[in-house]
């Protein structure tokens, strides 16, 4: 076994190496690290789907796409100087952007181009205890989507033996 820092590689078997952790603290610190990495992403998600609610009611019209980013990024920046979120890179259009497309491909929400440069976005109405994508999606509506994110970010954040910081509420 070759020993990197705090792993020990035992084998590749083809679909990459297999590693053991040296050791507790170690694993603690790796673990902390991997987290930090995957919280503003779970945080930004969470912000979208928050920000699409509104659209549950305007599932006709929709808004336009290039108006909500910036609301978004909005929303994000307020939760976050309110302590709602984690990170600022929760605020990142990008990531943001990427939401929005996952949620797409879920069946919550559909896009709609008007022209070269705008795209319109609607949610996607679902009946009673449907899933936006037949059964199969990950989600069954926009409230669940914002349910099961919260849920995720909210216990990532709360295992004590990976974080010493503040919790948030």
């Amino acid at each position: 076994a070759i020993t990197r820092g705090a792993v020990s590689m035992l084998y590749d078997d083809g679909y990459g190496e297999r590693v053991q952790l040296l050791s507790t603290q170690q694993a603690k610190r790796l673990v902390g690290m991997l987290r930090g990495m995957v919280i503003p992403f779970i945080d930004a998600y969470w912000v979208a789907a928050f920000s699409l609610l509104p659209l549950q009611s305007k599932a006709k019209t929709g808004v336009m796409l290039s108006g909500h980013l910036p609301r978004m990024q909005k929303i994000a920046q307020t939760m976050y100087y309110e302590s709602k979120v984690h990170t600022i890179e929760s605020c990142s259009a990008d990531t943001l952007s990427n939401a929005i497309s996952t949620f797409e491909f879920a069946g919550l929400i559909s896009r709609t181009p008007m022209n070269s440069r705008e795209v319109l976005i609607r949610a996607v109405p679902l009946s009673d205890g449907e899933s936006a994508l037949g059964g199969t999606g990950p989600f069954t509506s926009i409230l669940d989507a914002i349910k099961r994110l919260d849920a995720k970010r909210r216990n990532i954040v709360s295992d004590p033996a990976l974080h010493s910081g503040p919790k948030i509420v």
